[in-house]
């Protein structure tokens, strides 16, 4: 699929961007050189965020990934590939090496925890399609596959709805699918129904929302669920026309309102939704942390401190040269000056080494703690098991004793 863009659903919208962000001159003039300290990238970063799905389209064939948890992609320049990212884990906070930054960005810490080491599951679809959106409906496929099942357990009773049913549905749409519900909830003040939509495309859209409840009351309402102007359904219908890329909120008011307002009883209950997750090779994963990796930061903290000792006798050394020749020579000045910038700097970095093994070490401390706690809970299960055992056992020899001394 040759093309020079792509597209992703954002909230609220279906946005497309440049394959690559244009790379921008990274050049600083010598005066403000001294000045821009903070971290800055050197590099385009291409990754986008997306909702629910992304893909690529040239108008004749189309491609579009599918997800309703994983949420970053990116075009490859090799093919056109589109790369999902399964899991994001770094093992330093704010690292002073990586090829597309510079500057200063953070304290740099020690991370382990942030590896992420253990099972992880991920779901997602591809959707080959005809790369025209109006027709493919790329976020109706999206729902039909992240919106999973979910089952209602309730008493015996008669029903009052037919066998098929739905609240809301579209009617008189001169572009199918263009509007995307985003939310039918209870108002936060409990006394409406919300229903959320928006216009996917960038054009304007007429349609026609047929209710199937009795309505008491329709407004037009903001993203508060602020009433803005009142709506009339005409035989359940609230006629819609949607700018291009427009929200849009319901505020309505049903007349059966006591089945809103009802809470579950004792004989209803909403099941869980239903995770299949396949069975993983039983794997040894390596230790979060280990005593030798703590030992390093600990070693890392004595450095910079040597370090900033080194740098402090350098410093005094020259401000006592500075103060016995009577003069402040400039180039010795700058020399000075030079050295205390670094003291600074060296200061900042022996605190976060500090803060690192500090951090490292109690996390060290607490795996341990709690590697020890379930051997021990473990222990003392059958412990307490091998207690009421023995006390039974005890108990009946006793009686059986007893017993035959009468």
């Amino acid at each position: 699929i040759q093309t020079e863009e792509s597209y992703a659903e954002e909230p609220f919208d279906v946005a497309k961007f440049p394959l690559s962000d244009p790379s921008t001159d990274q050049h600083i003039p010598e005066k403000m050189s001294r000045l821009m300290l903070a971290g800055r990238y050197t590099a385009p970063v291409n990754t986008r965020i997306f909702h629910n799905f992304a893909g690529l389209s040239d108008g004749k064939k189309g491609l579009t990934v599918i997800s309703g948890k994983l949420s970053e992609y990116e075009i490859l320049e090799k093919n056109q590939t589109i790369a999902v990212t399964l899991m994001r884990s770094v093992g330093w906070l704010a690292r002073y090496d990586l090829q597309t930054r510079v500057g200063d960005v953070g304290p740099h810490i020690f991370t382990p925890e942030a590896q992420e080491i253990g099972d992880h599951y991920f779901s997602c679809a591809i959707y080959p399609n005809t790369g025209n959106f109006k027709m493919d409906k790329p976020h109706f496929k999206a729902d039909n596959h992240n919106m999973k099942f979910r089952a209602v357990r309730t008493g015996v009773h008669d029903g009052g709805l037919p066998d098929e049913f739905s609240l809301l549905n579209w009617v008189n749409e001169d572009v199918p699918g263009a509007l995307r519900l985003t939310a039918l909830k209870r108002s936060e003040d409990g006394d409406s129904v919300i229903v959320r939509f928006y216009n996917t495309l960038n054009e304007p859209v007429n349609a026609g929302l047929q209710i199937n409840l009795p309505v008491a009351a329709a407004h037009l309402a903001n993203l508060n669920e602020d009433e803005i102007s009142p709506v009339t359904p005409e035989n359940g219908v609230v006629s819609i026309s949607a700018k291009p890329k427009e929200i849009i909120t319901l505020r309505l008011v049903l007349e059966l309102n006591q089945i809103a307002n009802q809470r579950l009883s004792n004989d209803t209950k909403l099941l869980g939704g239903l995770e299949l997750h396949p069975d993983l090779p039983d794997v040894a994963f390596p230790p979060v942390l280990t005593p030798q990796e703590v030992g390093e930061e600990r070693d890392r903290y004595y450095q910079i401190q040597n370090e900033l000792r080194d740098l402090r006798n350098e410093a005094y050394k020259k401000e006592d040269e500075i103060d016995r020749s009577g003069k402040q020579e400039l180039e010795k000045m700058a020399e000075l000056q030079r050295v205390k910038a670094q003291i600074t700097t060296l200061t900042r970095k022996l605190y976060e080494a500090r803060i690192s093994t500090l951090l490292n070490q109690q996390l060290l401390d607490t795996i341990k703690m709690e590697n020890e706690l379930e051997e021990i809970g473990e222990e003392l299960c059958w412990a307490r098991t091998k207690k009421r055992v023995y006390e039974y056992l005890s108990n009946y020899y006793e009686k059986r004793l007893s017993e035959e001394k009468k």
